[in-house]
């Protein structure tokens, strides 16, 4: 199960753990802390929270588009970024 949060600080309850893998996709740039521990069964209790966070650093993502002829217009994740124009870099 796991827990990503903005602050180096340890969860005190499992309480929003999941057991889905956390992505950069649903993520914007900074740093990140990844909480995680083993989820028991029937058999098995819960394990405890890692007593030290996974740090993930998401860098800016960056790109260059050059329209070479007409127009394009350009989306993001559903967002429109810009409309270039002939010529335009």
């Amino acid at each position: 199960m796991y827990a990503v949060t903005t602050e180096n600080t340890k969860p005190t309850s499992t309480e929003g753990f999941s057991a889905t893998v956390p992505t950069a996709k649903e993520l914007s740039a900074g740093t990140y802390y990844v909480w995680y521990y083993v989820k028991g069964d029937a058999s098995h209790d819960d394990s405890a929270i890692s007593e030290e966070a996974v740090t993930v650093s998401i860098g800016a993502a960056t790109f260059s588009i050059t329209v070479t002829g007409g127009t394009a217009s350009l989306t993001s994740s559903g967002d429109a970024i810009t409309r270039a124009s002939a010529g335009m870099t």
